[in-house]
């Protein structure tokens, strides 16, 4: 049984057709892998907040190290890549604004990625698998 994280980056509803291939996708790799657990991020109609002063203070800051005051800049960074870690497929559903990536993916992946980054360099001493997995992905981008 894999668990697959859907991210959807659009800011539109029934319009946006990004959404619709994500749900075309998850219609048919359910069909394959019925067992498989789907959950879904929404980066596109939820705010996620752009790093800030409070984030970047905190997240420099050995997680043994921290107090409760300063996780709190990055709480939502840790529930991100716990999220991200506990899944074995990603599928990104993006539309592109203005020949960019949405500013809510954007967020997102600064305040997930580069968080990774950061807590990696507490953590890890190996390049490989820096997200945490024991084993490869798969990762689907429409």
């Amino acid at each position: 049984m894999n668990k697959v994280l859907i991210i959807n980056a659009s800011v539109r509803k029934e319009r946006s057709h990004s959404r619709k291939l994500t749900q075309l996708f998850e219609k048919n790799w359910q069909k394959k892998h019925p067992n498989d657990v789907f959950t879904y991020r929404e980066v596109g109609l939820e705010e996620i907040p752009p790093i800030n002063e409070k984030w970047i203070s905190s997240a420099f800051i050995k997680p043994s190290e921290r107090t409760k005051e300063n996780q709190s800049g990055v709480a939502l960074s840790d529930a991100l890549v716990k999220e991200f870690k506990a899944h074995d497929v990603y599928v990104l559903g993006t539309p592109m604004y203005n020949w960019s990536i949405p500013s809510g993916l954007k967020a997102y992946i600064d305040g997930s990625s580069s968080y990774l980054g950061i807590i990696n360099r507490f953590e890890i001493k190996s390049p490989f698998y820096a997200i945490g997995q024991s084993k490869p992905s798969h990762t689907f981008v429409f």
